[in-house]
Protein backbone atom coordinates (compact mmCIF):
# COMPACT_ATOMS: atom_id res chain seq x y z
CA UNK A 1 0.00 0.00 0.00
CA UNK A 2 1.56 3.40 -0.78
CA UNK A 3 1.41 6.45 1.98
CA UNK A 4 2.05 9.90 3.47
CA UNK A 5 2.24 10.78 6.84
CA UNK A 6 2.08 14.10 8.29
CA UNK A 7 2.12 15.61 11.71
CA UNK A 8 0.60 18.91 13.48
CA UNK A 9 2.77 19.10 15.80
CA UNK A 10 0.10 20.50 18.04
CA UNK A 11 -1.21 18.83 21.23
CA UNK A 12 -5.14 20.48 21.90
CA UNK A 13 -8.06 18.68 21.71
CA UNK A 14 -9.32 19.71 18.36
CA UNK A 15 -6.17 21.06 16.70
CA UNK A 16 -5.74 20.22 13.17
CA UNK A 17 -4.48 17.43 11.43
CA UNK A 18 -2.86 17.54 7.90
CA UNK A 19 -1.05 14.94 5.53
CA UNK A 20 2.44 15.80 3.70
CA UNK A 21 2.66 17.64 0.91
CA UNK A 22 5.40 16.21 -0.50
CA UNK A 23 5.41 14.24 -4.20
CA UNK A 24 3.57 11.76 -5.44
CA UNK A 25 4.60 8.73 -6.80
CA UNK A 26 1.99 6.74 -7.54
CA UNK A 27 -2.17 7.55 -8.98
CA UNK A 28 -3.52 5.00 -6.29
CA UNK A 29 -2.32 7.77 -3.55
CA UNK A 30 -4.78 10.62 -2.58
CA UNK A 31 -3.86 13.35 -0.68
CA UNK A 32 -5.93 15.26 1.79
CA UNK A 33 -5.22 19.12 0.64
CA UNK A 34 -7.22 20.72 3.73
CA UNK A 35 -6.69 20.08 7.42
CA UNK A 36 -8.63 17.80 9.08
CA UNK A 37 -9.88 18.40 12.83
CA UNK A 38 -11.00 15.90 15.41
CA UNK A 39 -13.37 16.95 18.14
CA UNK A 40 -12.11 14.44 20.14
CA UNK A 41 -8.81 12.96 21.97
CA UNK A 42 -7.98 10.01 21.01
CA UNK A 43 -6.44 7.24 23.13
CA UNK A 44 -5.36 4.92 20.18
CA UNK A 45 -5.37 4.81 16.16
CA UNK A 46 -8.63 5.77 13.84
CA UNK A 47 -8.95 4.30 11.07
CA UNK A 48 -11.64 5.53 8.52
CA UNK A 49 -12.18 3.61 5.16
CA UNK A 50 -13.97 2.87 2.28
CA UNK A 51 -14.38 -0.03 -0.01
CA UNK A 52 -15.88 -0.24 -3.66
CA UNK A 53 -17.00 -3.64 -4.02
CA UNK A 54 -18.54 -5.91 -7.11
CA UNK A 55 -21.95 -5.76 -5.40
CA UNK A 56 -23.76 -5.47 -2.25
CA UNK A 57 -23.92 -8.52 -1.24
CA UNK A 58 -21.27 -9.78 1.74
CA UNK A 59 -21.47 -13.31 1.05
CA UNK A 60 -20.68 -13.32 -2.36
CA UNK A 61 -19.31 -10.08 -3.77
CA UNK A 62 -15.33 -9.21 -3.51
CA UNK A 63 -13.51 -5.48 -2.64
CA UNK A 64 -11.93 -4.39 -5.73
CA UNK A 65 -10.79 -0.94 -3.88
CA UNK A 66 -10.39 -0.33 -0.30
CA UNK A 67 -8.84 3.83 0.83
CA UNK A 68 -8.25 4.36 4.16
CA UNK A 69 -7.42 7.40 6.44
CA UNK A 70 -5.52 6.07 9.68
CA UNK A 71 -4.99 9.31 12.39
CA UNK A 72 -2.96 8.57 15.26
CA UNK A 73 -3.04 9.81 18.57
CA UNK A 74 -0.22 12.18 18.04
CA UNK A 75 -1.61 13.81 14.83
CA UNK A 76 0.06 11.56 12.32
CA UNK A 77 -1.95 11.02 8.75
CA UNK A 78 -1.77 7.66 7.19
CA UNK A 79 -3.60 7.46 3.65
CA UNK A 80 -3.79 4.48 1.80
CA UNK A 81 -5.43 3.25 -1.58
CA UNK A 82 -5.33 -0.25 -2.48
CA UNK A 83 -7.00 -2.07 -5.84
CA UNK A 84 -7.45 -5.71 -6.08
CA UNK A 85 -8.79 -8.72 -8.23
CA UNK A 86 -11.47 -10.42 -6.88
CA UNK A 87 -11.32 -12.95 -8.85
CA UNK A 88 -14.72 -12.68 -10.12
CA UNK A 89 -15.98 -10.47 -12.91
CA UNK A 90 -16.88 -6.97 -11.91
CA UNK A 91 -20.51 -6.33 -12.91
CA UNK A 92 -21.45 -3.49 -15.38
CA UNK A 93 -23.84 -1.93 -12.77
CA UNK A 94 -20.62 -1.75 -10.76
CA UNK A 95 -18.37 -0.58 -12.82
CA UNK A 96 -20.93 2.72 -14.11
CA UNK A 97 -20.99 3.40 -10.40
CA UNK A 98 -17.66 3.39 -9.58
CA UNK A 99 -16.05 2.94 -12.71
CA UNK A 100 -13.70 0.65 -11.99
CA UNK A 101 -13.73 -2.54 -14.63
CA UNK A 102 -12.44 -5.54 -15.01
CA UNK A 103 -9.27 -4.56 -17.16
CA UNK A 104 -8.19 -1.71 -14.20
CA UNK A 105 -7.71 -4.66 -11.48
CA UNK A 106 -6.57 -7.41 -14.09
CA UNK A 107 -2.84 -6.83 -12.32
CA UNK A 108 -3.83 -6.88 -9.05
CA UNK A 109 -3.01 -9.42 -6.24
CA UNK A 110 -6.16 -10.16 -4.43
CA UNK A 111 -7.22 -9.27 -1.08
CA UNK A 112 -5.93 -12.54 0.35
CA UNK A 113 -2.23 -11.27 -0.46
CA UNK A 114 -2.58 -7.91 1.45
CA UNK A 115 -5.23 -9.62 3.65
CA UNK A 116 -2.30 -9.91 6.98
CA UNK A 117 -0.43 -6.68 6.76
CA UNK A 118 -3.79 -4.56 6.62
CA UNK A 119 -4.75 -6.19 9.59
CA UNK A 120 -2.20 -5.65 11.19
CA UNK A 121 -2.66 -1.68 10.13
CA UNK A 122 -5.70 -2.27 11.60
CA UNK A 123 -4.86 -4.21 14.53
CA UNK A 124 -4.62 -1.31 17.23
CA UNK A 125 -7.93 1.13 15.82
CA UNK A 126 -11.02 1.95 16.40
CA UNK A 127 -13.07 2.07 13.01
CA UNK A 128 -15.12 5.10 11.28
CA UNK A 129 -16.65 5.38 7.85
CA UNK A 130 -20.27 6.08 6.14
CA UNK A 131 -22.69 3.21 6.69
CA UNK A 132 -19.98 1.16 8.10
CA UNK A 133 -21.97 -0.83 10.44
CA UNK A 134 -24.31 -1.84 7.98
CA UNK A 135 -21.92 -2.57 4.58
CA UNK A 136 -18.29 -1.67 4.68
CA UNK A 137 -17.55 -3.63 7.67
CA UNK A 138 -19.22 -6.91 6.98
CA UNK A 139 -17.81 -6.74 3.33
CA UNK A 140 -14.70 -6.35 4.93
CA UNK A 141 -14.87 -8.93 7.61
CA UNK A 142 -16.08 -10.94 4.99
CA UNK A 143 -13.29 -10.66 3.06
CA UNK A 144 -10.87 -11.40 6.18
CA UNK A 145 -12.86 -14.52 6.71
CA UNK A 146 -12.01 -16.30 3.13
CA UNK A 147 -8.43 -15.08 3.80
CA UNK A 148 -8.24 -16.75 7.07
CA UNK A 149 -6.96 -14.07 8.71
CA UNK A 150 -8.51 -12.96 12.26
CA UNK A 151 -9.96 -9.63 12.38
CA UNK A 152 -12.55 -9.12 14.94
CA UNK A 153 -14.25 -5.39 15.44
CA UNK A 154 -15.94 -6.29 18.41
CA UNK A 155 -13.41 -4.70 20.61
CA UNK A 156 -13.28 -1.45 19.15
CA UNK A 157 -14.91 1.55 18.93
CA UNK A 158 -17.18 1.95 16.20
CA UNK A 159 -18.30 5.32 14.59
CA UNK A 160 -20.61 5.32 11.45
CA UNK A 161 -20.85 8.73 10.04
CA UNK A 162 -24.35 7.74 8.47
CA UNK A 163 -25.77 6.65 11.72
CA UNK A 164 -25.23 10.13 13.10
CA UNK A 165 -26.19 11.96 10.26
CA UNK A 166 -29.92 10.10 10.31
CA UNK A 167 -29.96 10.59 13.93
CA UNK A 168 -29.24 14.46 13.59
CA UNK A 169 -31.11 14.84 10.35
CA UNK A 170 -34.09 12.16 10.65
CA UNK A 171 -35.24 9.98 7.50
CA UNK A 172 -38.56 9.15 8.63
CA UNK A 173 -42.28 10.56 8.51
CA UNK A 174 -42.09 12.95 11.09
CA UNK A 175 -39.35 14.93 9.31
CA UNK A 176 -41.37 14.34 6.03
CA UNK A 177 -44.45 16.26 7.58
CA UNK A 178 -41.70 18.90 9.11
CA UNK A 179 -40.02 19.33 6.00
CA UNK A 180 -42.73 19.57 3.22
CA UNK A 181 -45.98 20.69 5.17
CA UNK A 182 -44.23 22.79 8.34
CA UNK A 183 -45.52 21.31 11.25
CA UNK A 184 -45.73 18.51 13.67
CA UNK A 185 -46.80 14.90 12.93
CA UNK A 186 -49.23 14.72 15.58
CA UNK A 187 -50.25 10.71 17.01
CA UNK A 188 -47.46 9.58 15.01
CA UNK A 189 -47.91 5.54 14.71
CA UNK A 190 -51.52 5.89 15.09
CA UNK A 191 -52.11 4.07 11.46
CA UNK A 192 -54.92 6.59 10.36
CA UNK A 193 -52.75 9.69 11.04
CA UNK A 194 -49.54 8.12 9.64
CA UNK A 195 -51.33 7.23 6.35
CA UNK A 196 -52.95 10.92 6.15
CA UNK A 197 -49.52 12.16 6.95
CA UNK A 198 -48.22 10.41 4.31
CA UNK A 199 -50.84 11.02 1.32
CA UNK A 200 -50.42 15.02 2.44
CA UNK A 201 -46.47 15.02 1.90
CA UNK A 202 -47.00 13.23 -1.72
CA UNK A 203 -48.30 16.86 -3.55
CA UNK A 204 -45.49 19.04 -2.12
CA UNK A 205 -42.59 15.85 -2.62
CA UNK A 206 -43.86 15.79 -6.09
CA UNK A 207 -43.17 19.18 -7.27
CA UNK A 208 -40.15 19.44 -5.18
CA UNK A 209 -38.35 16.33 -6.25
CA UNK A 210 -37.87 16.50 -10.61
CA UNK A 211 -37.38 12.69 -10.92
CA UNK A 212 -40.73 12.02 -9.14
CA UNK A 213 -42.79 11.23 -12.54
CA UNK A 214 -40.32 8.06 -13.27
CA UNK A 215 -40.27 6.59 -9.68
CA UNK A 216 -44.44 6.94 -10.14
CA UNK A 217 -44.00 5.11 -13.67
CA UNK A 218 -41.48 2.83 -12.78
Amino acid sequence: MNETVGRTGQTSSRSPIRTSTGPVESSYLSRMTEPLSFPVPLDRPLVFFDLETTGLRVGTDRIIELALIRIAPNGDVTERVRRFNPGIPIPPEASAIHGITDEDVAEHPPFSARARSLARLLEPCDLGGFNLRRFDLPMLTAEFQRAGIPFDPRSRRIIDAQMIFHREEPRNLSAAVRFYLGRELEDAHSALADIRATAAVLGPSYSAIPTFPAIWTA
